[in-house]
């Protein structure tokens, strides 16, 4: 979903794996799955399935983390075996956003020792949430396919 005037920096990725299951059974239980972590369903047809989670929506500290800030799944017919295709995005504006203010005050008040360690919190932070994202995306294929050999 895109609000306009906000820009996007988004970081896509993909993840695949096999099955022999129905492609409407696989639909079944990726949206039961996605509407248990409350992700929003954008788009649903018998092969393809689109969601999203808005990155601007506060959170209590207890609801369940969302890793994914969106995507979609295809399954793809061959043979005897359904290739599906996770591809998912993070959204770094909203927390970029927030370190360039802290950065920009942190120069402007001449603490450059600061502003180069929220460029490196920030960079760390980055890569965690890249990290937890690919963890979040496999784990949902593992509980749609029960299979461990997600790639």
């Amino acid at each position: 979903m895109e609000y306009p005037g906000i820009p996007r920096l988004k970081l896509k990725c993909n993840l695949k794996q096999t099955t022999r299951l129905d492609p409407k059974a696989v639909i079944g239980l990726l949206l039961s799955t996605l509407k248990q972590k409350e992700y929003k369903i954008l788009e649903e047809t018998d092969d393809s399935l689109t969601f999203y989670n808005n990155p601007w929506m506060p959170r209590w500290n207890f609801q369940p983390y969302i890793a994914l800030d969106g995507g979609s799944v295809e399954i793809e017919i061959s043979n005897n075996s359904r290739l599906v295709s996770l591809d998912y995005y993070l959204d770094f504006f909203p927390s970029l956003l927030l370190f360039s203010i802290t950065i920009i005050y942190t120069i402007i008040d001449r603490q450059y020792d600061v502003a180069l360690f929220f460029v490196c919190f920030g960079f760390i932070a980055c890569v965690i949430a890249i990290i937890r994202a690919r963890l979040a995306a496999k784990q949902i294929l593992k509980e749609i396919l029960n299979n461990e050999s997600v790639s």
